[in-house]
């Protein structure tokens, strides 16, 4: 058990530490980072950009020569925080919506279930890649927050649809409890019975959820990477000599491999080192759900 406590403080303590690092490092040194020189091997012929992994770059650079394990680094903030919030404002909106509609009458309620339903079997990514033009037409003068913002508003809304039905059924399970039927015929309101008795008891529940609609968007941005649709837009230049492949404005990771989708033959490591990533949070998310069900 103390075990079990341990590992599920230190892993948000590890993901806040990282969100930290990335913070410190875009203010005071990546504008001192220098771009890898070139190397040469064995025989003395000079390499050029991209080098593989190596004690001087353990996961390689990219076309640019720019070490990964910063750009992960840097990209770190920008892709664990909007995963974050993303999840964070699904539950909230989800949860609210959900015991608005547990308290309905039955005819509005299945209305509105019946409403919903199509977009709970409609993958998410389906709906927010039809709405992706939305995104193209949004002016990056600000530095991409409006463009942001818009991206943070579909991506959340594509979720709340199943997190409405789920909470639903959530609380409609837990007015059967013996307890809170006695506390709702002493005259118990609903504001009151949801806060004070079906809040706590689900809050393993939610807690749960909320960890799997974190790695539901983290999923969400990778396939929207590998599409080249990145949060905060496309950014000027390329990563080679091939202008059609633009960077990402903001470097989260799913835009790392967007934009580099197509060096997994020739240089696997460039979209591999933020796969892992990706994996490695992943995972970590995975951990605390196991532990949170023991």
């Amino acid at each position: 058990m103390r075990v079990k406590s341990y590992i599920l403080i230190l892993i948000p303590v590890s993901l806040l530490l990282l969100v930290a690092a990335s913070f410190i490092y875009e203010w005071g040194f990546d504008e001192n980072t220098e771009v890898a020189s070139y190397q040469t091997n064995d025989t003395g012929e000079i390499l050029t950009h991209p080098y593989p992994p190596s004690f001087d770059h353990p996961l390689g650079t990219d076309r640019k020569g720019q070490d990964l394990l910063l750009r992960i680094l840097n990209g770190a903030k920008y892709t664990i925080l909007f995963v974050l919030s993303v999840g964070l404002v699904r539950i909230l909106v989800g949860m609210l919506l959900g015991a608005l509609l547990t308290f309905m009458p039955k005819r509005i309620k299945d209305f509105v279930q019946l409403f919903l339903t199509p977009y709970v079997n409609v993958p998410a990514f389906i709906l927010v890649y039809f709405l992706a033009y939305i995104f193209f037409a949004v002016p990056t003068d600000d530095g991409g927050l409006q463009l942001i913002f818009i991206q943070f508003v579909i991506l959340t809304f594509v979720g709340v649809p199943s997190l409405v039905l789920l909470f639903s059924n959530e609380f409609q399970d837990g007015l059967k409890h013996e307890y809170i039927q006695a506390s709702y015929q002493l005259g118990a309101s609903k504001k009151h019975i949801v806060i004070r008795h079906l809040l706590p008891v689900l809050r393993n529940r939610f807690t749960i959820v909320f960890l799997q609609q974190i790695i539901a968007s983290l999923i969400l941005l990778i396939h929207l990477g590998v599409f080249r649709i990145y949060i905060g837009g496309q950014a000027e230049g390329s990563v080679s000599i091939d202008e059609e492949i633009l960077l990402s404005k903001s470097g989260e990771w799913a835009g790392m491999i967007g934009q580099s989708v197509f060096d997994i033959v020739t240089a696997p490591w460039i979209v591999l080192a933020p796969g892992m990533a990706f994996v490695l949070l992943i995972v970590m998310l995975n951990t605390m759900i196991r532990l949170i069900r023991v």
